[in-house]
């Protein structure tokens, strides 16, 4: 977009002046005294004012053929509504004719421009833009120029040479550009290029302002660079960017106003800060070969760094090769060894894709807490990454994912995928853990890092060493986790999400070798067969107003299980109910043995998790009942079959005796 505007900008105004140059000097080559170039100059922007049909003023004109120089001062041009749309203030060329005749070049030994302002406006409605006369009035002449002239035949044309330009000596100040809502104001530029082919240059106060419409309304950008420094020879270009910042403000508060615990990072509030040293070796218009050998940028309002980025770039029109990336941020380095980049093309129908070699580093999450995860502020837990990245513009995959911490307590393997990157309402993150593996307490000392209330850490702490195999998916206010976890005390299959709509915690587990009493250390209880259903309150208004009012330092909620089989003591019972509700002060629970006739039952609370064992209270009960409506029938139908099957042996025992007595009698006769 800014690329578009500007050369568009300096193509409309660049063939306002060639009309005045082209108009002034063929008229001047043979008319070479100042007397006479001004009676023409006045006759000339008469005649170019007429043919435009509008105001057409330069102060003063001077072509001198001998030193081959041109020199205008102020030159305005209007457009068809008397709005000043060009305006120079000094325009000094020395220019080098032979080469323009013999080899179509324009060779420019030194040019300088003071004062330049462009005012154009685009097509707007029905509306024309404001310099469609003069793009007509340019199309007019060349038409008629080519009806003029003899046309050869096919047969001894020759393919036409383009216009080439060579700048010896540039100078540019106070240039003032704008194309509808799009403006460019450039400080000043200087370039110089000495017989050696060797060349220096500086750009300042260089800024670009426009609006971007975004799905909250009108967004305005600005960027800006406050220097940048040009040493080149035929060889090699080097450039020192120094200042380049980029400003976005969508009149809107920040994303996280009033919500401290949410990250600082928001697109419509960007104000990032650059500075980047590169060597350009090969620059074509359709290929470029350069060397980032650094780059720096950061955001203070959304309180991210990146210290230093370098890396190889080899690109064309349609494919660019980036290879031997460093990254460094605060404390954290990622490298990549080669990443390969389709660009898009919609002639050819090429997408936007890309694919990275295994990024390797060393991460500290804290480097990204205020942008994006407040949470993350005190992890300094040093993790060794290594992953392979692929995609498009609207989405990700991640393949052979390796995550450890240095001491390999903890290793993850995995792989993932992103899809609806531009949608956050259909974001879905989705990864796949083939294996993770916590050692000697390293759950517990990451849970330690996060600044949050700490629940049933002794609990933990006795799992031992964790393996989990499963998956997590992060969708829009939804995380869903499931899989299985083997632990030092039993084997998990579990299965839960976190409902960010709600705030609750719902899920389900299952187990057919829990040794429970070791994980709450309660000695006398052995292993468990269970299926459980849970569901949690997470909201932090709801639980904090619910604690203030009956203290506590229990979870909020509801934990309902059937329990297969049970180990207590000596003692193995089967088929258990049991109901365990939470408020965040007590948990109650009710257990209940369902037999025939009788219910053995128990009731127990407790208040703290870390002192379970000395603090539970047990209260067993006993229960009896008759048979239910249903157990009647059921019993009744039992005793009618039983009798039914009774009368059949008794009349399959008198038939078997009738028949014996008959065969009896048939023997005695014969």
């Amino acid at each position: 977009m800014m690329k578009k505007t500007l050369i568009r900008i300096l193509k409309i105004s660049g063939i306002a002046i060639l009309v005045l140059i082209v108009f002034l000097v063929f008229g001047t080559l043979v008319l070479n005294t100042p007397t006479v170039q001004h009676k023409l100059m006045k006759h000339s922007t008469a005649l170019l004012s007429e043919k435009l049909e509008t105001t057409v003023d330069i102060d003063k004109v001077n072509v001198n053929v001998f030193s081959q120089s041109l020199e205008m001062h102020n030159v305005v041009i209007e457009d068809l509504q008397h709005r000043e749309m060009l305006k120079v203030g000094e325009l000094d060329v020395k220019f080098e004719i032979i080469p323009l005749v013999t080899q179509k070049l324009v060779k420019i030994k030194s040019a300088r421009l003071i004062g330049l302002k462009a005012f154009l406006l685009g097509e707007q409605g029905d509306e024309p833009a404001n310099y469609q006369f003069l793009v007509e009035a340019i199309k007019e002449d060349k038409e008629n120029a080519i009806d003029d002239h003899y046309e050869e035949p096919d047969t001894l044309k020759r393919p036409k040479k383009k216009l080439s330009f060579d700048v010896n000596n540039l100078f540019l100040q106070d240039i003032d550009l704008s194309y509808n809502d799009k403006k460019i104001v450039l400080g000043s530029l200087y370039y110089k290029k000495n017989f050696l082919e060797e060349a220096t240059g500086q750009l300042s106060d260089l800024s670009f302002e426009w609006k971007q419409q975004t799905k909250k309304g009108l967004q305005d950008c600005r960027a800006s660079i406050d220097r940048i420094n040009y040493k080149g020879d035929k060889k090699q270009h080097t450039l020192d960017i120094d200042r380049l910042r980029f400003k976005t403000n969508n009149h809107l508060p920040r994303k996280n106003s009033g919500k401290p615990k949410r990250g600082a990072f928001d697109a419509g509030h960007l104000n990032i800060l650059s500075n980047a040293k590169m060597n350009i070796e090969l620059i074509q218009p359709d290929s470029l070969i350069a060397t980032i050998t650094h780059l720096d940028a950061k955001d203070d309002d959304a309180g991210w760094l990146v210290k230093d980025i370098n890396l190889h770039l080899n690109a064309n029109k349609r494919h660019a090769t980036l290879s031997d990336i460093n990254i460094k941020l605060t404390e954290t380095t990622l490298a990549i060894q080669k990443a390969e980049v389709q660009l898009p093309n919609k002639k050819e129908n090429l997408p936007f894709t890309y694919t990275a070699s295994p990024i390797t580093g060393r991460v500290i999450l804290r480097d990204i807490a205020k942008p994006f995860a407040p949470v993350l502020s005190k992890f300094d837990m040093p993790l060794i990454l290594n992953v392979e990245l692929s995609g498009d513009s609207t989405s990700m995959d991640y393949q052979n994912i390796t995550v450890a911490t240095g001491d390999k307590r903890l290793t993850i393997s995995s792989t993932g995928t992103l899809r609806h990157l531009k949608d956050k309402y259909a974001l879905a993150i989705r990864f796949h853990v083939n294996k993770m593996t916590a050692r000697n307490g390293v759950a517990k000392d990451i849970i330690e890092l996060f600044p949050v209330k700490k629940f049933m850490m002794k609990q933990l702490q006795a799992l031992g060493t964790i393996h989990y195999t499963g998956d997590f998916d992060v969708l829009w206010k939804k995380e869903q986790f499931r899989g299985l976890l083997n632990t030092d005390v039993g084997d998990l299959n579990f299965q839960f999400q976190l409902d960010e709509a709600n705030k609750y915690l719902i899920g389900s587990a299952s187990t057919s070798n829990v040794e429970l009493g070791k994980a709450f250390d309660v000695k006398d209880l052995g292993k468990i067969v269970c299926t459980t259903d849970f569901r949690f309150d997470i909201h932090k208004g709801r639980t904090a107003e619910m604690r203030r009012k009956l203290g506590g330092k229990l979870p909020i909620g509801e934990v309902k299980a059937n329990v297969k089989e049970a180990k207590y003591k000596k003692i193995t019972v089967r088929n258990i109910n049991a109901d365990i509700k939470s408020n965040g002060a007590v948990a109650i629970g009710d257990i209940a043995i369902l037999g025939r006739h009788t219910d053995l039952l128990a009731s127990f609370s407790f208040t703290n998790t870390d002192s379970i064992r000395s603090k539970l209270k047990v209260k067993p009960g006993i229960r009896f009942h008759g048979l239910t409506d249903e157990q009647k029938q059921e019993k009744a139908e039992k005793k009618r079959k039983k009798k039914e099957q009774k009368l059949l042996k008794k009349q399959q025992k008198e038939m078997e005796k009738e028949r014996q007595k008959t065969e009896k009698t048939q023997g005695e006769n014969a």
